[in-house]
């Protein structure tokens, strides 16, 4: 949670499901995980407050993704767990996706 506030400044009223780590590797200094949760505004759009970090922050529809997986955006691809996360497409995301 301080890291979402601390690289966005976005808030989050609360968590819709445990977070899982989608990808951990004992080679690199990272691990990703996913969480789902609700922001406290519909409006809020995310800041990036770590430039010399990040190049920024998009947002893409899950059919955009599967998009991008398949090759039909030769512009863009996607980031190693992300693309695990769309070939596996757990029922977890899913369901977050397909709720109110």
């Amino acid at each position: 949670m301080k890291h979402l506030i601390k690289d966005t400044y976005f808030l989050i009223s609360f968590f819709l499901s445990p977070p899982f780590v989608m990808f951990m590797c004992l080679w690199v200094d990272y691990v990703t995980i996913f969480m789902s949760a609700k922001c406290t505004s519909p409006l809020a759009e995310p800041e990036n407050l770590e430039p010399d970090k990040c190049e920024g922050w998009e947002s893409f529809a899950w059919s955009d993704l599967q998009a991008i997986l398949a090759g039909e955006r030769d512009d863009l691809s996607l980031f190693g767990p992300l693309k695990n996360i769309v070939e596996q497409s757990p029922e977890c995301v899913l369901h977050f996706l397909n709720t109110e």
